[in-house]
């Protein structure tokens, strides 16, 4: 246990040696102790030094009964109080205790065990009380983000919906043109607008929902340029960014946390800002450490991929510094901020062997640098994705397709038509499952989104598994966060459609499931 530090406010400097004696010689000797003889200046002293406890003497001159306790706590409504006093009044100690006091004595009677049960049993309580308001605060925290990231999951899901016709249709238009022609270059970004836009919604759903680590060998550099155009939407116009990206090695990482680290120190600087006027820098290089404390971080002796977040705001003390990764530790209020930015920065390079450090001073801004360790081989290379590949895969099956949205029914009937398949689509469970039971061998596939008025697709595809038990389905849905490995999905969806997704990934998730399909039909014969 760290020492106490007490203050004492006490008329008679007699009086007060006298308890300093009774701490000193107590059994226990973890006790610190100021004394002071003026109430003015105890009182500078409690707003300029940390204390756990104030022994308030409530005989002072000008300060007599109970206005000194007011005066405290008003002044310092953090320190608990015990008063002090010569007078057995019963009245006076029930009053002291309503306005805060945690404790009574009479001085005639103070003796070691009184003295210090007091004083233990204040500090303790006073802890606990502060232990509460932190796990309230952080409960707060997790139901404020728990909702957050409900209404982001529905948003992005819809938005998902209406980037996936964009795409769709305008991939069909770009096969239909020559490359001579001069509308190939608007429809080529148009798609690329639209891959963004999923970027920036998966990023969304990172933020807002953060899942478990999972790594990939990638280009750093790639991601940190694509996670800034981010930044730059986000922040104000009078926010200044200065970047310095160069080419580096690869990195064992999870994108989604590298996009996370990134944003994160981009908002803790803009919002080190005043009057969200300044300046970020941010640099990415690669470099050869030998052995050696870097910035009070120890570095081994290998390639670091470095990132640098560096701002001109108004920095931070050394007691800050010692506190900012702490969770839910905040300089800001709790509307503009939670506390779990830089902790959760903090914890990601920690999971990734990464190191982080931190320099800064108060009006001369911080600098925050992520070392991340370069991996030499090349293998479980994250791909990147070549839009301009039209190498698409074709069939000449039955598909049956269900969504309640009529812009992507129609859009998966032509894109699926002009692949070579033959398609019926619905709109209407009911009218779909109706179709099915009429001639269940009639199709080799279907594809149907999760989320629908009259019945989820998870559910459909259970009954059409209940009609045949051998049909394959696709789950078409909106939200990131489905997953085959689900128990409760698992047994009836053999793949799954995140939208949006393009022509050559939705032709590849079909080729692969139906030729699946074929392979274990032939194999049970």
């Amino acid at each position: 246990m760290k020492n106490i530090k007490i203050i004492i406010i006490e008329n008679s400097i007699k009086q007060a040696m006298i308890i300093r004696e009774i701490l000193q010689d107590s059994k226990r000797k973890e006790f610190e102790i100021d004394i002071f003889e003026n109430f003015e200046n105890g009182l500078k002293s409690l707003s300029t030094n940390e204390y756990d406890i104030l022994l308030l003497d409530m005989d002072i001159p000008d300060y007599q009964g109970l206005k000194s306790l007011d005066i405290v706590q008003t002044k310092a409504p953090q320190i608990p109080v015990i008063v002090l006093t010569e007078y057995d009044d019963e009245n006076i100690s029930i009053k002291a205790v309503r306005k805060g006091a945690q404790d009574y004595l009479i001085k005639s009677q103070m003796n070691e065990h009184a003295l210090t049960k007091s004083i233990y049993y204040a500090v303790e309580r006073k802890r606990a009380e502060e232990e509460r308001e932190r796990l309230q605060l952080q409960l707060r925290h997790a139901h404020k983000y728990q909702a957050v990231g409900t209404l982001v999951r529905g948003i992005t899901h819809d938005f998902n919906n209406v980037l996936f016709p964009i795409m769709g249709y305008a991939e069909m238009a770009l096969d239909g043109l020559k490359d001579t022609n001069i509308n190939r270059q608007y429809i080529e970004k148009i798609i690329e607008a639209v891959t963004r836009a999923r970027i920036r919604v998966q990023q969304l759903l990172t933020f807002s929902n953060p899942a478990e680590v999972e790594k990939k060998v990638i280009h750093i550099h790639h991601l940190v340029e694509e996670t800034l155009k981010l930044v730059r939407s986000t922040l104000p116009s009078s926010i200044d960014i200065h970047q310095n990206i160069k080419e580096c090695g690869y990195v064992d990482a999870d994108s989604n946390k590298i996009n996370q680290i990134v944003m994160n120190l981009c908002i803790n600087a803009w919002q080190a800002m005043s009057n969200d006027r300044g300046i970020i820098s941010v640099d990415l290089y690669e470099k050869n450490f030998e052995y050696e404390i870097c910035e009070d971080i120890e570095l081994e002796s290998k390639k670091y991929v470095v990132l640098t977040v560096k701002d001109n705001g108004q920095g931070m003390d050394s007691h800050v510094m010692e506190r900012i990764f702490d969770p839910y530790f905040t300089t800001k209020t709790y509307e503009q901020s939670s506390g779990l930015g830089l902790s959760v920065v903090h914890g990601i390079v920690t999971s990734h062997e990464g190191k982080i450090s931190v320099i800064s001073e108060p009006g001369k801004g911080s600098e925050f640098k992520i070392f991340l360790p370069v991996v030499e081989y090349i293998n479980n290379i994250e791909p990147i994705n070549n839009y301009a590949d039209r190498s698409i895969q074709t069939g000449q099956e039955r598909v049956l397709v269900v969504d309640d949205e009529e812009l992507i029914v129609e859009m998966l009937e032509q894109m699926l038509q002009g692949l070579g398949y033959e398609v019926l689509g619905y709109m209407s469970v009911s009218e779909a499952l109706k179709k099915f039971q009429m001639n269940p061998k009639y199709f080799d596939l279907v594809i149907t989104d999760l989320t629908m008025p009259e019945m989820s697709g998870l559910d459909l595809a259970k009954e059409l598994l209940q009609i045949r038990s051998d049909i394959p389905v696709i789950l078409s849905t909106g939200f990131t966060d489905i997953s085959l490995e689900d128990d409760n999905i698992k047994p009836y969806i053999k793949e799954l459609i995140i939208k949006p997704l393009n022509i050559k990934e939705l032709a590849e998730k079909i080729r692969k499931t139906l030729d699946t399909s074929k392979k274990i039909s032939s194999e049970s014969e």
